[in-house]
């Protein structure tokens, strides 16, 4: 590889992890909205257009790069989801709340399969289908993965999003996951047809997009067009992505922020004490500018204390968890060998 051919690399790769930070920023103002503010219908209609696309394009992003399933990904991946839900079990234990044996279990052998982050649930699927994906969609022509594509989209808005197939009827799948990976890839390899289009007219298509699902919530009283299978909250998503596929700006800080997004999204929705109190002081008599003084700095305050932990998390990954994995995996290495020269020597006698 030429060190033209990796810088470019390096500029796209942290101009898309910005896209990650506003995935999951979106994702933490639409629980905000959700859980902690409850405002009334017609405010809420008007306002979570904008932020309620961050899972889809969280997806969109997995796709446009392709999730490299590694054991050590895995590992990490799980590991990570298990130390951030330790936070709010930890908090119950110390607060008196009693886990029960089944509690216990769920937590300790099902991290992400038996906890609330549905759409981590849904990764999980896609991250380990991934290798057979992969290889699939390389194979596809640019043309013929955007023919893929459009049949898929279409299928997704008439039979599931219009249709209410309930395969993907509002958009909490599998197969939305899987959609929107696939979407993605294509996008990622049809960028230079995209490219052709100024990206400020992608982001004025986005901007315009989500408008008119907001306009359309008000006018018909029914989020209909908000649901994460709405071809419109898709389309304004796509148009994002590909508005910064065009950037080319090269940041540690915002290499570094990304990679606690995950861990931010975590310590908010696991931890529902949170928005109970978020609730008070939405509730309260404060004035209007100390609500939203108190609301920013728990915003920015979850991205901080996610980049510490994450880090915190990252150095007992490489110096105990990861060590340990591979002193397990040599030891079963060993024991199959031993068992194999066994089962020779039992054999010859």
């Amino acid at each position: 590889m030429s060190n033209s051919h990796a810088s470019k690399s390096a500029v796209r790769q942290s101009a898309l992890e910005m896209v990650r930070i506003i995935a999951m920023s979106m994702i933490i103002i639409h629980h905000f909205l959700d859980h902690a503010l409850r405002l009334s219908r017609e405010l809420y209609l008007l306002l979570n257009p904008f932020v309620y696309g961050g899972v889809n394009l969280f997806f969109l992003l997995s796709g446009y790069f392709l999730i490299k399933c590694k054991p050590k990904s895995l590992l990490r991946f799980i590991g990570i989801i298990f130390f951030f839900r330790l936070i709010p079990v930890s908090i119950s234990v110390f607060s008196g709340e009693l886990l029960s044996v089944r509690d216990w279990l769920h937590f300790i052998f099902f991290p992400v399969s038996h906890s609330p982050y549905w759409f981590l649930q849904v990764y999980l699927g896609i991250f380990l289908l991934s290798p057979l994906l992969n290889i699939g969609l390389k194979n596809l022509s640019p043309k013929g993965l955007i023919r893929i594509a459009g049949i898929i989209t279409l299928f997704n808005a008439y039979s599931c999003w219009a249709g209410g197939n309930q395969s993907n009827a509002g958009g909490y799948t599998f197969f939305q996951g899987l959609y929107l990976y696939i979407l993605g890839y294509c996008l990622s390899c049809n960028r230079k047809l995209f490219a052709k289009v100024n990206a400020k007219y992608y982001v004025i298509l986005s901007v315009l997009t989500l408008c008119v699902i907001a306009g359309l919530n008000i006018l018909w009283q029914d989020p209909g067009c908000m649901l994460y299978s709405s071809p419109f909250l898709i389309f304004a998503m796509a148009a994002l992505l590909l508005a910064f596929a065009q950037k080319n700006f090269a940041n540690q800080t915002i290499n570094s922020i990304a990679s606690a997004s995950l861990g931010v999204y975590l310590l908010q929705d696991g931890n529902p004490r949170l928005y109970d109190w978020q609730y008070s002081i939405s509730q309260s008599l404060y004035p209007l500018w100390v609500k939203v003084a108190i609301f920013a700095g728990v915003f920015i305050g979850l991205w901080i204390a996610s980049w510490l932990l994450t880090k915190l998390f990252d150095y007992l990954f490489h110096s105990l968890i990861l060590p340990l994995a591979l002193w397990i995996k040599d030891k079963t290495q060993i024991r199959n060998i031993i068992q194999n020269i066994n089962r020779i020597i039992s054999t010859e006698q």
